[in-house]
């Protein structure tokens, strides 16, 4: 089993409630996959908010493709271990 934690932000990732997060587990020692997702650090063109959530794949499509994403390459990880 592979747990994964997404945290989605509506804001960029860096110095946000995500790198709060990943702060706080690291100080206790929990050792889970953490997943940020956010809007990248660059100028985003105008449009309606669930376009723009979707062209940053902040969308639940995005999200989800994600998180398979990420799993995917825990399970490579831990298969080129063996």
């Amino acid at each position: 089993r592979i747990e994964v934690e997404p945290r989605r932000k509506d804001n960029v990732i860096a110095g946000g409630a995500g790198s709060g997060v990943g702060e706080f587990l690291a100080e206790r020692e929990i050792n889970i996959a953490l997943l940020q997702l956010g809007l990248p650090d660059q100028f985003i063109e105008q449009g309606e908010r669930n376009e723009l959530l979707a062209a940053c794949g902040l969308d639940s499509d995005g999200i989800i493709r994600a998180v398979l994403q990420r799993q995917a390459t825990k399970l490579d990880k831990k298969r080129s271990i063996k």
